[in-house]
Formats: C-alpha cells, sequence, structure tokens
C-alpha cells in the first residue's frame, strides 16, 4: 500500500500512458503537464511538513501558531478546490 510522496505521485504524476489517474486539467500541451506535476509538490510538501512531523514527534514539541494554522488551512483549500473539478481516470 503507498503512503505519503510516493501515494502523490502515483496519483497525480503521469505515468506510462501519460495520463495521470487524477487530472486536474486537460494535459493537452507541455505548460499543463507541468501543471499537473506542479499540482503534487506542494501536496507532498504539506504532507513533509505537517503530517510527517505530527505523526512521528509528541506535539508537545512542535507548536503550531493560530497563524501557521490559518496559512495551512488556505493552502489545503486551494488543493482542495483543484481536486474537487479533477478528472479521475480508470
Amino acid at each position: 500500500m503507498l503512503d505519503g510522496s510516493q501515494l502523490v505521485d502515483a496519483v497525480l504524476i503521469p505515468g506510462a500512458t501519460d495520463t495521470p489517474r487524477v487530472a486536474v486539467n486537460t494535459g493537452t500541451t507541455p505548460t499543463k503537464t507541468g501543471e499537473q506535476k506542479g499540482f503534487a509538490m506542494p501536496i507532498k510538501g504539506l504532507g513533509s511538513m505537517y503530517r510527517n512531523p505530527t505523526a512521528h514527534d509528541p506535539r508537545l514539541n512542535r507548536p503550531v501558531t493560530d497563524e501557521e494554522l490559518l496559512e495551512l488551512l488556505t493552502a489545503l483549500s486551494m488543493v482542495h478546490r483543484r481536486l474537487d473539478h479533477a478528472r479521475v481516470q480508470p
């Protein structure tokens, strides 16, 4: 079973068929292909920055400010909005 960056890559990065499992655009131009690959990067970054440390370190050792939480929610909102409009390939 995949997790973290491997899962994001398996779902969002175009594979052997040049079609990602979840497409945020048509992928018909190099720019759109780059956008698709670029979309995966902040998702992997947020996972590494927030999920992984929280899962491996005691919460008391990693305080997160209210301002940082608002910024995170803004970034996650953008990711979810794009995923809400994405096409899922069989």
